[in-house]
């Protein structure tokens, strides 16, 4: 016969058993979220992959998608040497209600990474180009446009959402409604600016659809 205390710390025991695992199951779907999550981004940020609601949901304009995304993405590794993940968590940053200080020294350390990338890779056009869009947020206008000229002309409307989000916070929008125009001619393509939280006003400003 078991006496009470026994059963208490029996059951004690077996709490902190299934806590335990439930932490474990929970970090490791947090982190399986979370590359999901930053794959369907960089689908979105390259052009390929859908281009429908899904593949745009992570830079919607609920806050709380944005606080929800940025707590997913801080349980990957911070030691990350990939660029594309401290540039991606600056820029979730920017729209989650208390972290936006720590966008800026999210997207300092992606242009630390990105820039040593693509001196060695130059073929990496995309890399040019996330690195003009992390240094428009960063408020590097000069920077920013050094980045797209060093894109080929005939190579940048694969490029258009982020170099009109760069003409955007660099302040020149109308060159951006003519480039997103230019290039974005279907419902379905334009779906890749509509959701920004960046391109808002520009949204509205274009009329698109």
């Amino acid at each position: 016969m078991v006496s009470s205390s026994g059963s208490t710390r029996h059951g004690f025991i077996l709490s902190a058993i299934h806590w335990r695992r439930a932490i474990g199951i929970w970090a490791a779907e947090i982190v399986k979220l979370a590359g999901s999550y930053a794959g369907k981004v960089e689908r979105w940020r390259s052009g390929s992959g859908s281009s429908g609601p899904d593949a745009c949901q992570p830079l919607t304009r609920d806050p709380n998608d944005a606080t929800l995304l940025a707590r997913r993405m801080a349980a990957l590794d911070l030691d990350s040497n990939d660029y594309r993940y401290w540039g991606n968590l600056g820029i979730y940053y920017k729209w989650a209600p208390g972290n936006e200080a720590k966008s800026a020294p999210a997207l300092r350390r992606a242009i630390e990474l990105g820039s040593k990338l693509a001196e060695t890779k130059q073929s990496d056009l995309s890399a040019r180009a996330n690195l003009a869009e992390y240094k428009a947020r960063l408020g590097d206008a000069k920077g920013a446009l050094a980045e797209i000229d060093r894109i080929p002309v005939t190579a940048r409307a694969q490029f258009t959402a982020r170099i009109a989000t760069v003409y955007e916070l660099t302040g020149d929008r109308n060159k951006a409604i003519a480039l997103i125009r230019a290039n974005l001619k279907s419902p379905a393509s334009l779906n890749q600016i509509k959701d920004s939280p960046d391109l808002a006003a520009l949204w509205r400003e274009g009329k698109f659809q």
